[in-house]
């Protein structure tokens, strides 16, 4: 069992294998799904945004918590995320619509 880093889910964790570029990859795709809530950090609540992968290899996003009550409130659903890293650098982009 992998130490508890904040910001990230245990799954994060253990999916992320300790590498450092996958840890940084989710927590941008966290922090665009903030954005794409219409809120920052601070406002929502990191463990609250999990970024999964499917069994594809596609990222895939489970709101939580302050997350979900804000994607209800705000009428956001489909909220998809594309994520990148390599050598050091990571990147990720969120979309979403609206009901």
């Amino acid at each position: 069992m992998p130490h508890q880093a904040v910001g990230w889910t245990e799954n994060e964790q253990l999916d992320a294998e300790g590498v450092s570029e996958h840890l940084a990859a989710r927590w941008a795709a966290k922090e665009a799904v903030m954005k794409v809530l219409g809120w920052g950090l601070g406002d929502i609540d990191p463990l609250d945004i999990e970024v999964a992968r499917m069994s594809s290899g596609v990222p895939e996003v489970q709101l939580r918590g302050s997350a979900a009550e804000t994607a209800k409130r705000t009428d956001t659903e489909n909220i998809r995320v594309s994520i990148s890293h390599e050598q050091g650098w990571a990147v990720a982009l969120a979309v979403a619509t609206r009901y």
